[in-house]
């Protein structure tokens, strides 16, 4: 027997508002309908489409990521009668949508496994209820991390699903109000001009967009921070400027800087320090090669067929542009064949045509044309991935290939919207050259308390981003128990002022629930637990507290951006966030958000952005901060 379900048709209105708001008075008509028989029953494949339609169009494709998993997973009748209550009445309050996706999500693993992947519509519904909750503004900087909480899914399950309710609602508001804030900004901001203070070192007005690199690294600083970082060092006076450990450039980058001091960034890697350098001292063939590449990738499309005597570009004069798709297929033949090794596989530029001779690709692309752009893309990402850590390759041909693979490292591999978003960037590298070239700026590469020890002087200023406390994946080395203590031991001595930045919690939590542990205060202990303890949430939450231990002696300030609405304590505690604090060693005020966000309101990405409009900065005492960030932390692991 067919399954049908009974659907009254409501004439059309200029919104599906104004239908659903009917549904109540529809509910009464249908019941007497039904009971006089005088309504037919309508096939169950109508009312999916008309339910599919409704999660379609409040839930657009770009606001997530689709897998062929979570696509094709199978809905049976009772859970499309769930979405279709979900949908039923305005009336509905927060509560009875919880309780209806908790139901939704109770009967779907009840006939599934508990691990099996959610239907798109399930994760359009689980969305919508976030984006609608971010509408009250008690609720707005919590809403994803609430719903997520209140239906019993994990705190990062919008960022596993490529969902941005909370960023999507700012976005969104951000357009329809751009032109009103950005007048009112402008106002504000020559009035803030005219009446400051001058000082020694408030050597910019703020009222520009600070620059940031247009790249995409591990630890890369969101501009709320490389604020609140500028705005700490204008209040104390120094010559120097070291950026200990710089990574991508983005804070010495963004900060505000004049000609009468010197800027160092210094990092061990020396990929990072190399594009600097070749930003600094080769800017204008940087932008010519880069120019030239991107050129490359746009021409290659249909039609376009590579011959074995055009080079990549005239920077890899070597390298043909049939190998470099050629190296795309035969690295997916290799992943296809090891499907069980969960890792890059290594693949030669120069063994590509052993195994991938021109005509295959030439019938790739002529079965394929509309992928070729992709496929080429997608080769020289693997391409440029060797280039990178080559000893023989030239600084240029290494500063390029490093641009390229952290323009799309966070995906592993180009996309059309990334690509369209790496070729509107060459008038902005335009001005980060500038800025670079404007400024007394060298490089260094050297361990961490190598560079802190060389610039021990009073009229010395640090920034110190070192990897995470219990993160691993950072490019270069990994930075240990031993690195984090040796500079620690560095800064006892150190003569001049710092800030060091780090996070005071962890929430990537384990599938396994850490066993209730007594809380030792011996850092010794803390990094016992990192090595030799399995449960990696363990791991991570005993670093972090190593860290805290380490500088509650040595810092007697802390910084922290928080949401406005909560006290200190309700923050550090309940909130399910990667809280980035800046321990310092000088007196300072907190920076004004307010100021900030009205300046960057609508004309950033709001995911780039880091804070809304409710966000404020903290500045404690470290002895203020240390208890709060200790209750957080057992708060998350479990651990009283």
């Amino acid at each position: 027997m067919n399954e049908h379900i009974i659907i009254y048709n409501i004439p059309n209105t200029s919104t599906s508002h104004t239908v659903l708001s009917m549904v109540q008075f529809v509910h009464v008509l249908l019941l007497q309908q039904i009971a006089n028989n005088t309504i037919s029953e309508v096939p169950m494949e109508k009312h999916i489409a008309k339910i599919q339609s409704y999660f379609d169009s409040n839930v657009p494709a770009n606001r997530y990521t689709s897998t062929a998993r979570g696509s094709a997973a199978n809905i049976d009748s009772a859970e499309w009668n769930i979405l279709s209550k979900l949908i039923e009445s305005d009336n509905l309050t927060y509560d009875e949508k919880v309780e209806y996706l908790k139901q939704l999500l109770e009967h779907y693993r009840g006939r599934k496994s508990p691990n099996s992947p959610l239907p798109i519509v399930f994760r359009q519904a689980i969305y919508l209820l976030a984006y609608d909750l971010c509408k009250d503004e008690q609720n707005s900087s919590t809403a994803q991390n609430r719903v997520l909480l209140d239906i019993g899914l994990s705190h990062n399950t919008f960022t596993r699903w490529g969902m941005h309710p909370k960023d999507d609602y700012l976005s969104d508001t951000n357009s329809q109000n751009t032109l009103s804030k950005s007048t009112h900004s402008k106002d504000t901001d020559s009035k803030d001009t005219d009446s400051k203070d001058a000082s020694s070192n408030d050597t910019s007005s703020n009222d520009t967009i600070p620059l940031t690199m247009p790249i995409f690294y591990q630890g890369k600083k969101n501009y709320s921070l490389v604020y609140m970082v500028g705005e700490l060092i204008k209040q104390v006076p120094y010559s120097n400027f070291v950026d200990v450990f710089c990574g991508s450039g983005t804070v010495t980058l963004g900060i505000p800087k004049d000609s009468q001091h010197n800027y160092f960034m210094n990092d061990i890697n020396r990929t990072r320090t190399n594009l600097i350098d070749i930003i600094r001292y080769g800017g204008q063939e940087f932008m010519k090669s880069l120019s030239e590449l991107m050129e490359k990738i746009k021409g290659f499309s249909e039609g376009n067929h590579p011959e074995t005597n055009v080079p990549l570009l005239s920077l890899f004069p070597e390298t043909s542009d049939w190998k470099i798709i050629g190296l795309k297929l035969l690295n997916d033949s290799l992943k296809e064949k090891d499907k069980s090794e969960n890792k890059e596989i290594s693949v030669d530029i120069a063994s590509v045509e052993e195994f991938v001779p021109l005509a295959t690709v030439k019938e790739y692309i002529a079965k394929s044309s509309q992928k070729a752009q992709l496929a080429y893309a997608e080769g020289l990402y693997i391409f440029f991935n060797k280039i990178i850590d080559s000893t023989s390759a030239k600084p240029l041909q290494r500063a390029i290939a490093t641009v390229y693979t952290d323009t799309f490292s966070t995906r592993r591999k180009p996309t059309k919207a990334t690509l369209k978003q790496f070729f509107s960037t060459l008038s902005y590298w335009e001005k980060v050259i500038d800025e670079f070239q404007s400024f007394n700026i060298s490089t260094l590469n050297q361990y961490d308390y190598l560079a802190v020890n060389q610039f021990n002087s009073e009229d010395t200023l640090l920034y110190m981003d070192s990897p995470y406390a219990g993160t691993a994946g950072y490019k270069g080395a990994d930075y240990t128990i031993e690195n984090f203590q040796k500079l620690c031991d560095t800064l006892k001595n150190f003569k001049g002022k710092w800030i060091f930045s780090c996070r005071a919690t962890v929430v990537y939590k384990s599938k396994k629930e850490p066993e209730e542990t007594e809380v030792v205060d011996d850092v010794d202990t803390y990094w016992s637990w990192i090595y030799e303890e399995d449960n990696e949430f363990e791991r991570k939450a005993a670093a972090v507290r190593a860290v805290l231990e380490m500088y509650r002696p040595l810092a007697p300030n802390v910084a922290f951006i928080k949401p406005e609405q909560f006290d200190d304590e309700f923050y550090f505690k309940e909130i399910a966030d990667n809280k980035e604090v800046m321990f310092f060693n000088f007196d300072a005020t907190a920076p004004d958000l307010q100021k900030f966000y009205n300046l960057m309101h609508g004309k950033v990405p709001s995911s780039s952005l880091g804070i809304d409009e409710h966000s404020v900065c903290k500045v404690l005492s470290y002895e203020e901060f240390y208890p709060l960030a200790r209750k957080g932390l057992a708060y998350f692991d479990g651990i009283e």
